[in-house]
């Protein structure tokens, strides 16, 4: 698991899609996250490996 700090601007969908991981993935490495849709400038995101 890496860890990323959400920037302005950035969304759940387009911290995925530079990551290389889906939404879904995304989602399931973040319980916290109770709303996809409201995430805040500093807030910190998982992201899961990429399997290659």
């Amino acid at each position: 698991m890496e860890g990323y700090t959400v920037q302005p601007g950035d969304t759940l969908s387009h911290i995925a899609l530079k990551h290389g991981v889906s939404l879904r993935e995304l989602k399931e490495a973040n319980p916290q996250i109770s709303d996809i849709d409201r995430i805040r400038i500093g807030q910190p995101v998982n992201i899961p490996k990429v399997h290659a």
